[in-house]
């Protein structure tokens, strides 16, 4: 049995999703740094893998030291790329690499490495604009890091640029999860930088994304409606929590 986004037994047919095991090592860490550790591996690797026993079975095995272990095993494939320690990376290996290097900023995100993602940032970012200038996803990762700073102001134009991306890109476009989850990135530095304009705009958006999740069983993202509503209403409240101080 796997799961995916959507914690159901199926994936929904979207290349983000990927099903991960359901499995005492996998079944109590976040999807998206499951699914982005798997996607940085070939089939023949994660078999080698799981032949070697490197993933404990041991339901009691910290998830710290689960997700410090995937971080050692790609860093050991981060080494094998030419050029890898920095965004000099080969033009031919880029894809992979990249894979690899947004797998390894799950982990410090999760290990609250600050530093750590600021290096995998910046160096996604000098070799996204050699390569594939026309992917925001890296300009997203930063602007999220900014706001765990508190930099709101600084996050701001990041998250309309990465915004303006998504709602025009043929496979997202106004109601994709990405572009819904980059909305309430949006909203929630324009509200928390405390300027009235700007904390009006993100009142507004509240309500935009409301109609939007609520609409999205009509469209090509059915299956997200319950999941979205859920991070709408979570997002709602951290909103007032934040407002009372």
């Amino acid at each position: 049995m796997a799961r995916n986004s959507t914690k159901n037994p199926t994936s929904p047919s979207f290349p983000w999703e990927f099903p991960v095991p359901n499995t005492p090592f996998w079944q109590d860490l976040p999807y998206p740094l499951s699914r982005n550790f798997f996607q940085a591996f070939t089939t023949a690797e994660l078999a080698a893998f799981e032949e070697a026993g490197q993933f404990p079975t041991d339901e009691k095995f910290p998830k710290n030291a689960k997700v410090e272990l995937l971080e050692t095993l790609l860093q050991l494939k981060l080494g094998r790329f030419p050029k890898s320690a920095g965004p000099d990376v080969e033009k031919a290996d880029y894809g992979e690499w990249t894979k690899v290097t947004l797998a390894l900023l799950s982990a410090a995100n999760f290990l609250h490495n600050s530093s750590q993602e600021e290096e995998l940032i910046n160096s996604w970012l000098t070799a996204n604009s050699k390569f594939s200038p026309e992917n925001k996803s890296p300009h997203r990762a930063y602007a999220d890091l900014l706001v765990r700073q508190g930099k709101y102001l600084q996050a701001i134009p990041l998250y309309r640029e990465v915004l303006s991306w998504m709602q025009t890109h043929p496979i997202l476009g106004l109601d994709a999860p990405q572009t819904l989850g980059c909305m309430r990135g949006l909203a929630g530095a324009l509200i928390k930088c405390g300027r009235g304009a700007e904390v009006e705009e993100g009142e507004k958006m509240i309500g935009e994304m409301g109609v939007l999740a609520g609409g999205m069983e009509e469209g090509r993202f059915g299956e997200y409606k319950g999941m979205e509503e859920e991070l709408l209403a979570k997002f709602i409240e951290e909103m007032s929590v934040w407002r009372k101080g």
